[in-house]
């Protein structure tokens, strides 16, 4: 927080103006004399001091800010902690200002209001936050719990991964050179195992142990600050309150039946708020390790408590923090090709929430693929489907890839019929999905299947989703409705315009000129339509056509009866 002095003066109307509007509150006192810069007002509200500095009327954008002056108490919501020191050089009256946050980030267009409004919104907002009943603040308080925690803590960061388990629980207690780990025991993680010059990068500390504990009442609980730590007295009342019984019996038994003897604990609580739930980590020491049930070593052996950093880092909590469907977290998917489009659609899968896939491809990354394969040309010469392993584990630990070095054939995706939850066709060759069409129909494939594909001039691009319960697969693309083959039907551009957009490499095959825009926009149709399979909202099958200007579901109109694979019409 800076404080500089005010440069100039408002005019002497809007200074009246705004000293106007002040004198109708019955609440407020003006101070007189405190400084002479009219762009600035010094008041008294409900026995405190406050300055405002009023908004620039030549920047429309700007805003009414209101400080405290010399008020040290930590304990009222929307004051910030850090407070700085003023003298008379500033031409501002003297003391320690804290600044007001009056205002949610991004919850107001300033450019809207008068300047009058600014004023008067500013004062009506600073009369409501203290005006706040007991329990508003401590609701308040809440909402900014970690902000309050953070300022009081102290030691090592401590990455948690608790996955969506709401439960008390042990936690595995990790540390390497750099970082420590609180980990929920059933979350694998993809680096948990690796070592380094002959040892593991990650150490199991055996002398420390860790749980976490959910808390289901949340009145009566106030954030620590800087000036005011936690003691043991706040985490027995915590567990074992004699007024409110913030932990479920279920935990309370729980840790009476958990046997500690360690002489430090960590403890990771679980706090619903109005708005989230939040983790906030203690440690604590105890006077001994002797045996004893973990609720006892709390509340007898227990000396000193230290509020430490904590960050979740779970692959459940950061999906669920920018509004991700949980639905495909844990879910296998397999997906078929790794080229340009799969490697697209293999990367936001994993930013969308699914996190365990098994990829087939036998092809090797060349120089002329870089431009529009998602990890760039660090691989070159490499396979795509192994690329993608390594690229994709190393943006989430709780990621896991089966990369496999060859296509698909019949037997394997027989074999992985038995635990795929989607299936995903992103290659390149009408004949490679003809064939595994068949193959899933014939075998009763009972996940949803979905076959992406550009077409060859690299304009428009396709979804088709089948359900083999239902009527259509995708060899109906390729057939009549007298169930004679032909070419694709779906496809929508002219041979004369795929052969202009195709280079010719002689006898070393042809590429498609296309960038990345069809490849970014079919991705999105992509996440979309899975994003109904999974919330229930498609049912029927249906071709998805995507074009620069528009996607359009054309539904199940592509199945045709009498298709050989999945219609009436006699197998040849």
């Amino acid at each position: 927080m800076q404080i500089q002095a005010v440069k100039g003066s408002i005019a002497l109307d809007d200074a009246h103006s705004v000293r106007s509007i002040l004198s109708a509150y019955e609440e407020i006192t003006l101070i007189e004399g405190a400084t002479q810069n009219s762009s600035i007002v010094h008041f008294r509200l409900y026995n405190n001091e406050f300055v405002l500095f009023c908004p620039d009327r030549a920047d429309p954008s700007s805003k009414a800010s209101i400080y405290i002056l010399n008020e040290s108490s930590f304990n009222y919501p929307h004051i910030m902690l850090n407070g700085v020191e003023v003298n008379d050089n500033l031409g501002l009256p003297k003391g320690k200002y804290r600044s007001i946050c009056l205002f949610e980030a991004g919850s107001m267009i300033f450019s809207m209001q008068s300047y009058e409004e600014k004023i008067i919104d500013a004062i009506e907002r600073l009369i409501s936050l203290l005006s706040l009943t007991p329990l508003e603040i401590e609701k308040e308080l809440q909402k900014e719990f970690l902000f309050y925690w953070d300022s009081a803590a102290s030691g090592e960061v401590i990455d948690l991964y608790l996955g969506s388990y709401e439960k008390f629980t042990m936690l595995d207690y990790y540390q390497n050179q750099k970082n420590v780990r609180c980990v929920k025991p059933d979350l694998q993680l993809n680096d948990i195992d690796e070592y380094k010059s002959g040892r593991r990068v990650w150490q199991k500390r055996i002398d420390i142990i860790s749980f976490y504990i959910p808390i289901l009442d949340n009145r009566g609980i106030i954030p620590p600050n800087k000036d005011h730590h936690w003691k043991i007295s706040e985490i027995t009342e915590l567990i074992f309150g004699k007024k409110i019984s913030h932990i479920s019996t279920s935990t309370l038994q729980e840790m009476k039946d958990t046997i500690v003897e360690k002489s430090t604990i960590i403890i990771v609580f679980g706090l619903t708020t109005d708005i989230a739930t939040i983790s906030f980590t203690v440690k604590i020491k105890c006077r001994n390790s002797n045996q004893k049930s973990l609720l006892q070593k709390i509340l007898e052996d227990a000396t000193e408590v230290e509020e430490l950093h904590s960050i979740r880092r779970d692959y459940f909590s950061l999906n669920k923090n920018i509004g991700n469907e949980s639905d495909m977290l844990g879910k296998k998917t397999l997906l078929v090709g790794a080229g340009s489009l799969g490697s697209y659609v293999a990367n936001e899968l994993v930013r969308n929430g699914m996190n365990n896939l098994t990829i087939y491809d036998g092809d090797i990354l060349s120089i002329e693929n870089i431009m529009r394969w998602s990890y760039g040309g660090l691989w070159v010469g490499h396979n795509k489907a192994n690329v993608l392993k390594i690229a994709l584990e190393s943006f989430h630990p709780e990621v896991h890839i089966t990369a496999y070095d060859h296509n698909i054939d019949r037997k394997l995706l027989i074999s992985e019929l038995e635990n795929a939850g989607l299936i995903i066709f992103t290659v390149g060759s009408s004949d490679t999905q003809l064939k595994l069409n068949e193959v899933l129909k014939e075998n009763g494939c009972n996940v949803p299947v979905l076959y992406v594909w550009l077409e060859a001039g690299g304009e428009y691009s396709h979804i088709l989703k089948i359900d083999y319960n239902e009527d259509g697969c995708f060899e109906c693309l390729y057939t009549d409705y007298n169930g004679e083959i032909l070419n694709n039907k779906a496809n929508i551009e002219s041979a004369q315009a795929v052969e202009i957009s195709t280079i010719h490499n002689g006898c070393g095959g042809t590429r498609v000129a296309y960038g990345t825009s069809v490849l970014l926009r079919t991705v999105s149709a992509l996440l979309n339509v899975m994003r109904e399979i999974y919330k229930g909202e498609m049912k029927s099958n249906c071709l998805v056509n995507i074009s620069s200007g528009e996607t359009n579901n054309l539904g199940s109109d592509f199945s045709e009866k009498e298709c050989k694979c999945c219609g009436k019409a006699d197998p040849i």
